[in-house]
């Protein structure tokens, strides 16, 4: 219900959206969406670990050293994540809250949010450990239980079996996180409450309206899927043209000076975040549209849910069918007034100023429709004007 509606209501609000932040809001908010994704590959930029090679030779004491730094590498590169991991919770309610307002004002919405992002974060931590767990549990169950002497000697419908809860418990985990930004977190800006709070009244509207929100995830899916064929087909192109001009600087570098080539591989990192900025900005109308798209349908399910009431009664004002208003009611479409039925009342009623050009035309005559209570009332009005022109003459006289 309202799935198929709010498409075309979806788009828009986000041409409004769009045209209400003008360019620079698009670049802030690009910015924002580029650190809300976590740059897609940070894993890539952090997967440095020290080399094992001469961890069997070394001695009690360099193995204890070892074993520190590494513990020291692996915390802090922890501690990048969980930091990333909380910008990006962070950067979810400014977006939001941008969606509300139409308009981009980045460091006051983080200042206003610094609580419901720790709340969000604590609830990704907890729902990853929890798919986690239950995969492990499940390994442990087979490997502790099952028919088979070793490990290595698992069958394969039981590997084939572990897959696929691996592979289901990853769609679960996808399933509730994307339930949590589209739904919970405006819920937790609107009510000001916690991630749990706003999955029990986001649970509540699910009967209203599943078909709502089981067509908003099939949408989502649709256009993250297509989103990211597009984009690997440009990274795939970028990549292979990049990678020829790294290695043309890298060795041009190596001939001038051997210590330059640090400065290609800067450069390399600068292109890369340049390039995942472009992406973001050509991504953004994308996720403006899924997120108003996930609104408009919380919205129409339950009133008092609604964060957006001003953009969704701008872009249906001059719909052209009717619509459930968030209240529950039906709103009619707007259509012009049709003089030539009114009573004698209403039309007596109707103050004078309220006459269109097309009125003031109807009533020189130029569309004028004929009709038998109107030709009666002309009558009845030539007849008491002949008449108080007699009686205005008999006076005179």
């Amino acid at each position: 219900m309202y799935a198929a509606a709010n498409l075309a209501d979806a788009l828009s609000v986000t041409r409004r959206y769009l045209g209400e932040i003008g360019f620079v809001g698009w670049l802030k908010i690009a910015l924002v969406l580029l650190f809300m994704g976590g740059f897609g590959s940070l894993w890539n930029v952090f997967n440095v670990f020290p080399e094992t090679a001469t961890v069997a030779d070394a001695t009690t004491d360099e193995l204890w050293g070892i074993l520190l730094v590494g513990a020291l590498v692996l915390a802090l590169v922890l501690a990048i994540v969980l930091a990333f991991a909380y910008l990006a919770a962070l950067l979810e309610f400014v977006f939001v809250e941008s969606l509300r307002s139409e308009a981009v004002h980045v460091r006051q919405y983080m200042r206003e949010n610094l609580r419901h992002a720790l709340w969000l974060l604590l609830f990704r931590i907890g729902l990853f450990l929890a798919a986690v767990a239950a995969v492990v549990a499940l390994v442990v169950v087979v490997v502790v239980f099952g028919d088979f002497p070793e490990p290595s000697g698992m069958p394969d419908s039981y590997f084939f079996g572990i897959l696929a809860f691996v592979a289901l418990a990853a769609i679960a985990w996808w399933f509730v996180d994307l339930l949590t930004s589209a739904f919970v977190v405006p819920i937790m800006l609107l009510e000001d409450c916690g991630p749990i709070s706003g999955w029990i009244q986001f649970a509540r509207t699910i009967p209203s309206n599943p078909a709502g929100y089981l067509g908003f995830v099939a949408a989502a899916w649709t256009i993250g899927v297509t989103l990211w064929f597009l984009f690997a087909i440009i990274g795939f192109v970028v990549t292979f043209v990049g990678l020829i001009l790294f290695v043309m600087l890298t060795i041009g570098l190596e001939m001038i000076a051997p210590s330059l080539v640090v400065v290609a591989f800067a450069l390399l990192f600068v292109a890369y975040l340049c390039y995942a900025y472009v992406l973001s900005l050509l991504e953004t109308p994308v996720r403006s549209y899924v997120r108003y798209y996930a609104l408009l349908i919380l919205g129409d399910t339950d009133g008092d849910l609604d964060l957006i009431p001003e953009q969704r009664a701008a872009v249906r004002a001059d719909g052209g069918s009717s619509r459930r208003a968030s209240d529950g009611r039906i709103e009619e479409e707007r259509r012009p007034r049709n003089y030539g039925q009114e009573t004698d009342s209403t039309a007596r009623d109707e103050p004078t100023d309220h006459w269109t050009d097309e009125d003031e035309n109807d009533r020189d005559g130029d569309h004028w429709t004929d009709t038998g209570d109107d030709d009666s009332s002309s009558d009845s009005d030539d007849w008491m004007t002949d008449a108080s022109d007699d009686e205005k003459d008999g006076d005179d006289e």
